[in-house]
């Protein structure tokens, strides 16, 4: 792999570093992030657990983050088992896993009581909309992080070295021509 190509993929996981850190900080509108990591590690069963553990903390802290990297690990595990590499197929299941995950995480956090100031649809419509960009943001940076790097040089073979190896191409494959009756 090239210099270039290794620069790029760490400037890339630097920014995505970053990014998380801020990210992580920014709390998803109004929830309580007292009450929410009071249940999440009090009471909240060991899927729950492994769900912010997985998430950094994230999901315990009421963050913007809270999804994470899970909807889009989720699409591309169900497409490696569907057998379909395709990028857009995969960003298109991660963005409806975000959604029905996010709307999952509002009604979840509704019902916690305390967690919630005003709950209702405007909550709810707010905080699939922060979860579902951040999701789509760190999807995007996953995938820059683990693309394949493109091919941008073209290496220019002499036409003797050409002619070596294709011997066959040299050949010119003439018809006589016959002159018509």
């Amino acid at each position: 792999m090239p210099i270039r190509d290794i620069v790029r993929r760490v400037i890339w996981a630097a920014g995505g570093l970053a990014a998380a850190k801020l990210v992580l900080s920014i709390a998803v509108p109004l929830p309580d992030a007292r009450v929410l990591s009071t249940f999440v590690n009090g009471a909240g069963g060991p899927l729950l657990k492994l769900y912010n553990f997985m998430g950094g903390g994230a999901l315990a802290r009421g963050s913007a983050f809270a999804l994470g990297i899970m909807p889009y690990l989720s699409a591309r595990i169900f497409m490696a088992l569907v057998g379909r590499k395709n990028k857009w197929w995969t960003r298109g299941l991660t963005l409806g896993i975000s959604v029905i995950q996010g709307i999952g995480y509002a009604r979840f956090t509704e019902t916690l009581p305390g967690a919630v100031a005003q709950p209702g649809l405007a909550y709810t419509l707010q905080t699939v909309l922060m979860l579902t960009t951040v999701s789509t943001f760190v999807m995007l940076f996953a995938e820059e992080a683990t693309s394949e790097p493109e091919v941008t040089e073209t290496v220019a073979l002499p036409r003797e070295r050409v002619e070596e190896q294709y011997p066959e191409r040299n050949r010119v494959h003439a018809t006589p021509i016959t002159p018509l009756p």
